[in-house]
């Protein structure tokens, strides 16, 4: 069993810490609420939606964390909009699967991506995506989207994508169910990095402590059950 007080992810250049008042049991859950509880049959719709929130916060964490670790300055950042603001959320989501459908045909099916889906102030819906496609065709890729304008650009930096793309999404679009797929989105082809725990990630910390180095956030927060939460990143 192991206890720690931090907890480091890398991510590219971005190193993520989190760090702890009380102590933490590694892989301790605590057990689910039963619902013979009376307290917990009248969770009101603004608990429910507190909850639903908190979890797409998450969610989009993990997303920008996913992107710092699986693209690089080397790769794609690509807009694809529609021209019809009266165009169907499910209409759309099929549209956008037959595109990587062609994308994976022309570049190969190992290919990796991640996007994300949102409306613009005009009501029309746009996906940003990002892609280790370095390359990419102008003319070859209008052929495989006809439904509006696309637009391409080398990524200059691949935390400030990440950022963009997951704060395009509004509170009110996270919580929308019109969509009826995962907001957040990447192609089974990214991978995940792992969190270090205890000495191992207490070691990294105090070492970029002592260089100098500057953390680009910086915040503490409460929790419910391990009092305080700071979060450090560094981008190095």
């Amino acid at each position: 069993m192991e206890i720690y007080n931090t907890k480091l992810k890398k991510c590219g250049n971005i190193i993520k810490i989190k760090r702890y008042d009380k102590k933490v049991v590694k892989g301790y859950k605590r057990n689910p609420i039963k619902k013979d509880i009376g307290e917990n049959l009248n969770i009101s719709e603004e608990e429910k939606e507190q909850r639903r929130y908190k979890n797409m916060i998450k969610a989009r964490n993990e997303f920008i964390d996913k992107i710092n670790y699986n693209f690089t300055t080397k790769d794609t950042f690509i807009t694809l909009t529609y021209e019809s603001n009266e165009a169907d959320p499910q209409q759309t989501n099929k549209d956008f699967d037959n595109f990587i459908r062609k994308l994976k045909y022309h570049y190969g099916k190992d290919i990796k991506y991640a996007y994300v889906k949102s409306k613009q102030n005009r009501g029309a819906y746009h996906y940003h995506l990002v892609t280790n496609i370095q390359f990419i065709d102008y003319n070859k890729l209008k052929k495989l989207w006809k439904y509006g304008n696309i637009y391409i650009d080398k990524i200059k930096n691949v935390n400030g994508v990440g950022l963009y793309m997951a704060n395009n999404i509004s509170k009110e679009e996270l919580l929308k169910k019109e969509y009826k797929k995962k907001i957040f989105q990447t192609s089974k082809t990214c991978k995940a990095t792992n969190w270090i725990y205890g000495d191992k990630a207490e070691i990294i910390y105090n070492a970029l402590i002592d260089s100098g180095e500057k953390p680009i956030y910086n915040k503490n927060f409460r929790t419910q059950f391990l009092d305080n939460m700071e979060i450090i990143i560094y981008e190095i």
